[in-house]
């Protein structure tokens, strides 16, 4: 509203002027409408955020953190439980919008983790400290990334579990797989009961499938069957798998054998404490002559 003109027209309709007192109505009618319909459009936004707020888990914190390898972005904070082990008020991580981390499901970012770009985490997925899921990444299921550095289109699904890894490409890591200080890249489809240790990727080049239950270790530069896994085409010595597996047969049975004794030392120790409360409880009796 013009308020130099309204005066204008407020000094000619007190002239008489019959125009002016028109104008002066119907901008005054003009204006109310205006009023009342901002009013009313706050009062929607403010209806539909409340509403929000009913369904959702998290919420966006206002102030940004600025990270200088990361950016500026904002922390989460549950304002309702999340599973058993999120409760209310928690803090989070860090996520560039809201975009980043599904407010259904149970997944959750935990503290000092960033997730940026068009990265998604869904479901029951959980994103724990050290993590840096970036790009077009997803991670959905009941997976678990600790101190992983995930990129590019790679996706990670299931009961996967991965440490101190670095996934990219358009990488798949499903099912129960597990992985410790991995490397992978390109296509690479890694399912069912794999576990990892160490740089794959000349391994696995891209299109590589690795599925069963096969453990690969870099540090020992083969393959190790797990349980009664089948023979993977990838295999070609057969020879050094077979003395990997019992290597790692023999590594267990000795684990086996100490705990054992271990428990047999700790039994022993504990009838001697037995023996001894026992004796300090005979000499502590004293027995009185008969009068």
């Amino acid at each position: 509203m013009d308020i130099n003109n309204l005066m204008e027209k407020v000094v000619r309709a007190i002239a008489g002027d019959t125009q002016a007192k028109r104008d002066i109505s119907d901008e005054l009618a003009r204006h109310d409408a205006a009023q009342a319909a901002k009013a009313k459009a706050e009062a929607e936004e403010a209806a539909r955020l409340a509403e929000k707020r009913k369904r959702d888990k998290y919420e966006l914190l206002p102030a940004k953190r600025d990270y200088s390898k990361y950016g500026a972005f904002q922390q989460i904070r549950a304002i309702k439980d999340i599973g058993t082990d999120i409760k209310a008020g928690t803090l989070g991580g860090y996520v560039g919008s809201e975009a980043n981390l599904d407010q259904t499901g149970t997944c959750w970012i935990y503290p000092d983790a960033v997730v940026n770009g068009d990265a998604r985490i869904t479901e029951a997925a959980r994103i724990h400290t050290g993590c840096e899921v970036k790009d077009r990444a997803q991670v959905s299921g009941t997976a678990n990334l600790y101190s992983t550095i995930m990129g590019d289109d790679a996706m990670v699904s299931g009961d996967a579990e991965l440490r101190y890894c670095t996934i990219s490409g358009g990488a798949t890591i499903t099912d129960k797989v597990k992985a410790y200080r991995a490397t992978i890249t390109g296509a690479a489809y890694i399912g069912e009961q794999v576990q990892l240790w160490g740089d794959i990727s000349q391994v696995l080049v891209d299109g590589g499938r690795l599925t069963g239950k096969v453990a690969y270790s870099a540090l020992h530069e083969g393959f190790m069957p797990l349980l009664q896994s089948e023979k993977l085409p990838c295999v070609e010595d057969a020879e050094r798998s077979a003395k990997l597996s019992r290597e790692l047969e023999e590594i267990n049975r000795r684990a086996a054998a100490e705990a054992a004794e271990r428990q047999r030392k700790e039994a022993d120790k504990q009838e001697a404490r037995a023996r001894a409360l026992e004796d300090s409880a005979r000499r502590a009796v004293v027995v009185k002559p008969i009068q």
